[in-house]
């Protein structure tokens, strides 16, 4: 018996493969509804938009935490400048990423690492950037 695992709403999805990410991008996760809030029941998504690096570079300079500060090479800046919206605590690991036409049903563009307060302030989070660890990932998946 042979199965179809591919349909238009199951496909795989796709590593980004370019060096500059969409402006616009999806984050999903089933982290805090909020800061100090329950965890959702349902998978949440939220579209929020990309940060340039001079503004990421000020939103997150060098401290203890974030030694080097903001680096343009490894990470991205996602988020709303007018509306608090957010990923949060629980989100971490999970995927932000567009819609694609092609072969995948998504393009992933980076993976969620941390930011502030969660949806209480208007701001960005930071993202780990999949371009930059494409070699490492393909040589460990397909060696």
């Amino acid at each position: 018996m042979r199965y179809k695992f591919y349909t238009g709403e199951i496909k795989p999805a796709c590593l980004d493969v370019k060096p500059e990410p969409d402006f616009l991008a999806e984050a999903t996760g089933w982290g805090a509804l909020g800061h100090h809030k329950e965890l959702a029941d349902t998978l949440q998504t939220v579209t929020l938009r990309k940060y340039d690096t001079q503004t990421c570079s000020k939103l997150y300079p060098k401290h203890r935490h974030l030694v080097k500060g903001f680096d343009e090479a490894t990470q991205m800046c996602y988020g709303d400048d007018k509306d608090p919206k957010d990923t949060c605590q629980g989100d971490s690991g999970g995927p932000l990423q567009v819609k694609n036409k092609e072969l995948c049903l998504y393009r992933v563009l980076g993976v969620t690492s941390y930011g502030r307060q969660c949806g209480q302030t208007t701001g960005s989070g930071i993202y780990t950037r999949v371009y930059h660890y494409l070699p490492w990932i393909e040589s460990i998946v397909w060696p």
